[in-house]
């Protein structure tokens, strides 16, 4: 988590309400099927969207699904190389990330 997050409150108080802490792509297709297209979907808020390993999957679910309105913040901790490239070669092309490693910061 980011140093600037004034998430753990909230966190903590979330992960006493809920059984399911990380959404799992089929709860990601149940509330995304019953929404009109015309909603906003981010990936974004409690936690890097990539720590779930479902991410792209359901970004590229969304899109698929004909939501058009689809926002990324990220600094793509958790995404892999094949996660890029898959989001790279899909419509969702005009999405900008900023990949870190060690050493330098790609754009």
């Amino acid at each position: 988590m980011c140093r600037y997050c004034p998430q753990l409150l909230i966190i903590k108080q979330y992960n006493k309400l809920r059984e399911e802490v990380i959404m799992s792509f089929e709860t990601f297709k149940t509330c995304s099927d019953k929404m009109p297209k015309s909603v906003r979907i981010d990936f974004s808020g409690m936690a890097e969207p990539w720590l779930n390993c479902d991410a792209t999957k359901m970004l590229l679910y969304a899109y698929n699904s004909g939501f058009k309105k689809i926002s990324v913040f990220t600094t793509t901790v958790g995404m892999t190389e094949k996660d890029f490239k898959k989001i790279k070669i899909s419509p969702l092309a005009n999405l900008w990330f900023i990949w870190r490693t060690e050493k330098e910061i790609l754009i």
